[in-house]
């Protein structure tokens, strides 16, 4: 195996239970006899993140969150006995849920894949298959209790070490952190039951409460993926049950573009959830509200848009009454530049590149309304928007 490297932003609020996590991994690798895999610790950097301010995800608003870069780096593949790990096949009803550790090999096909053994070649039902790839690049599927008999070593610490990096992966995302998962009080129930349960306890508890949040507030309370399975079923509603349908049928119907969709759609097509797979599931709701709101969005994008004009006459120096909405920095060959978006009162776009930050100034902000003196440099249009771009602006007057 080449050196590969895997480079994750993790929150900074999150560093230490990472560090915790990559200390696992290391000492997991020494247990294994392999070269320890080395970490290291990058820059830091802040990005604005967006946070529900109700529990129903309708209204946002953005912070500042501080991210640090962390690189991983691998000189050995993780093996059993000249076998590289490639997943961990969780197998369902209908479709299967994948645990994946090589993010360039292509996992589709094996969603669908029946629960055999090219070991024992036995018909028999398995809950769990392991995909192994031999040093000639053949992929082989192998049931869990095969692998020891099959490649004549004990497995365990191996997918034990499969298993950190991969909980590594799962806390770089701030809308991923339900797939950290804990206990359950059983190894499985029905999807519709479960969900049904998960939004009574949303509901009552006011907010859906990620397993991260639990870690970070020291364990004061419970998770909602975990709350669900003690009280949940106790205050849920056939509403509840009945809204718990729609999100399987939401799931059911996704396109997947990336390993966290498909797991999703898996386990709405098994309509199943077995202990391993609660956190995941818990976050169905919240990645439809999510999705419904983005929609909502999108349409009353459109509507905007299609009623959005150019302003100003290319060339000429005009006035302009404006509510300043937004800047984003860019650093390129000259240094950093600054994208400040603004609205007339018509809601007609109009775009500043500068140099300068108007976020620089004590006496403006996002939200402001600003009187402008600027010369209209184009008109054009981007991803089907109507811009004016304006160069040489001068602030006239502010006010909040």
């Amino acid at each position: 195996m080449n050196k590969t490297q895997e480079t994750y932003e993790i929150p900074y609020r999150q560093l230490g239970k990472a560090r915790k996590l990559i200390a696992k991994i290391q000492k997991r690798a020494a247990k294994l006899g392999k070269q320890l895999p080395t970490i290291t610790e990058g820059k830091k950097v802040t990005r604005n993140v967006t946070i529900d301010l109700d529990p129903h995800g309708i209204n946002t608003t953005q912070i500042p969150v501080l991210f640090v870069e962390v690189t991983l780096t691998h000189t050995e593949a993780i093996k059993i006995a000249g076998y590289e790990i490639l997943a961990a096949i969780d197998h369902g009803e209908a479709v299967n849920v994948l645990r994946t550790y090589d993010n360039a090999y292509d996992f589709a096909p094996w969603f669908e894949a029946p629960a055999s053994c090219e070991h024992c070649a036995k018909n028999r039902r398995r809950k769990m298959t392991v995909l192994l790839r031999d040093n000639s690049n053949n992929v082989l599927q192998v049931g869990k209790t095969c692998l020891k008999d099959f490649t004549g070593h004990d497995p365990k610490s191996a997918l034990a070490l499969c298993e950190l990096i991969e909980q590594l992966r799962a806390i770089q995302d701030l809308d991923e952190e339900s797939l950290d998962f804990g206990n359950a009080s059983c190894d499985g129930v029905t999807l519709q039951s479960y969900l049904g349960w998960v939004i009574a306890e949303t509901r009552d508890a006011g907010e859906f409460v990620t397993r991260s949040a639990v870690y970070e507030s020291g364990g004061s309370r419970l998770a909602t993926a975990d709350a669900a399975m003690i009280s949940g079923y106790k205050v849920a509603t056939d509403k509840d049950y009945d809204d718990a349908d729609k999100v399987i049928e939401w799931a059911v119907s996704l396109k997947p573009e990336t390993t966290f969709d498909m797991n999703l759609q898996a386990i709405a097509i098994n309509r199943y959830v077995t202990r391993k797979q609660l956190g995941l599931a818990a976050y169905m709701a919240q990645a439809k509200a999510r999705a419904d709101e983005k929609l909502v969005q999108e349409k009353l994008r459109a509507t905007q848009v299609a009623k959005m004009v150019h302003v100003g006459t290319v060339g000429k120096r005009e006035a302009f009454e404006v509510k300043f909405s937004r800047v984003s920095s860019h650093e390129n060959q000259w240094g950093m530049t600054h994208r400040h978006v603004f609205y007339d009162a018509q809601g007609n776009e109009l775009v500043w590149w500068g140099s300068y930050n108007l976020e620089y100034r004590e006496d403006v902000e996002p939200g402001d309304a600003l009187s402008l003196k600027a010369t209209v440099k184009k008109h054009e249009v981007y991803k089907g928007t109507p811009q004016t771009v304006i160069t040489r602006v001068k602030v006239l007057e502010c006010a909040a």
